[in-house]
Parts: structure tokens; C-alpha cells; sequence
């Protein structure tokens, strides 16, 4: 065997060792970022849940319901609780496609009775310091949905154009975006109930 032909080999094999190594921390990576994704995604939920306890996992009863109102034309997650077999809340995924830096997507918490239990921002890409007050982390803001609900009479929007809801200094189109879209989102609630609890 002359030296091309060993190069060639051990070349060959240290190519065929260095993908099947690559390809393990592939499949134990993506272990590992599926279950921070699972932890992260219960940590949230609970977060815009009712107190418990529950009949089920909210995880496990995961359906995907296609909405306009909730800001896609695609399908989203919604995610139902039950308490003695009877529909207790809710947490429908939502998009706000007009934030100022494009589409804000929320998780929102709403009891059967159709009262808002809690709204958070999972993904964003507005102004840090100025859009990004939507952010528990950066402001209380987001807490202001609590409680509310269509049978409460004001106005869904910012208090400079005559609504209920604080604006952010220099920007008004995120807030805007939000109430806009948990607005509608809510609208669409308490109208498709049946759709989100099949009987």
C-alpha cells in the first residue's frame, strides 16, 4: 500500500470519525433544547393561568385553531385548562403584525368567563429602551390587561387617543400593536368558545 493510498484512508477515517462525533452532540443538543423549550414554554403558560389545580397538563391539550383574528393565517397553539371536567381558561397564542419592527407574538390568558388573566411578549424585535417597555423585565406595562374584559365600557387603545391604556414615551405603535391585537384576540374568545372547548 503505498503512502497516497494510507493518507487517503486515515484522511477518510478521520472525516467519517469527526461527523459521527458531530452528529451525537447533534441529537444530545437538540435533547437538551427541546427540554429548556418544553420548560421555558410551561414556566409561561403558568404565568397567564388562572391558579390551579387543574385537571390536565395545558402542555398536553395543545390544539391548533387557524383565526385571522388571532394575527396569522396560519394555525396557532392554543392551550386549554379544565377544572371537575369543566372549561376553566385558556391561553391562546397571538401575533401583532404591526409592531413598529414587525410582528409581536403574545401569549394570552383568558378565564371561560372571557376576563383577561395575563398577556406577555415571547417575541419581539422592537427599539430597546422604547418599544421594548412591552418586556416585564423593562416595565409593568404588560400587567395593565389584567382583569379587563369586553364587558368593561372604554376604549381599547392609548390614553392620548381617549383609551385606557398608558403609551410609552416616544412610542406609541408598539402599545398600539398589543392592545390592538390582544383586543381582537379576545373579541374572537368569547365568540368561539365551543371552537376552543369542543364538547
Amino acid at each position: 500500500m503505498n503512502t497516497m493510498t494510507r493518507s487517503g484512508i486515515t484522511l477518510a477515517l478521520c472525516v467519517a470519525t469527526a461527523v459521527g462525533g458531530l452528529g451525537l452532540v447533534n441529537r444530545l443538543t437538540q435533547n437538551r433544547v427541546e427540554q429548556t423549550q418544553h420548560k421555558w414554554l410551561s414556566m409561561s403558560l403558568l404565568e397567564v393561568l388562572p391558579p390551579g389545580p387543574y385537571d390536565n397538563d395545558p402542555l398536553q391539550s395543545q390544539t391548533w385553531i387557524q383565526a385571522l383574528e388571532l394575527g396569522s393565517k396560519k394555525a396557532m397553539p392554543v392551550y386549554t385548562v379544565y377544572q371537575q371536567k369543566i372549561p376553566y381558561a385558556a391561553v391562546l397564542s397571538v401575533i401583532a403584525p404591526d409592531g413598529y419592527n414587525g410582528a409581536i407574538e403574545l401569549l394570552m390568558g383568558v378565564h371561560y368567563s372571557g376576563e383577561i388573566v395575563g398577556v406577555r411578549v415571547t417575541r419581539h424585535r422592537e427599539t430597546p429602551g422604547l418599544g421594548d417597555d412591552i418586556e416585564t423585565r423593562r416595565s409593568q406595562w404588560i400587567y395593565t390587561f389584567e382583569g379587563e374584559s369586553l364587558s368593561k365600557p372604554a376604549a381599547w387603545t392609548v390614553k392620548k387617543q381617549g383609551g385606557k391604556f398608558d403609551s410609552f414615551t416616544g412610542a406609541t405603535i408598539t402599545p398600539k400593536a398589543v392592545i390592538s391585537a390582544v383586543h381582537r384576540a379576545l373579541q374572537w374568545f368569547v365568540s368561539n368558545r365551543d371552537v376552543v372547548f369542543p364538547t
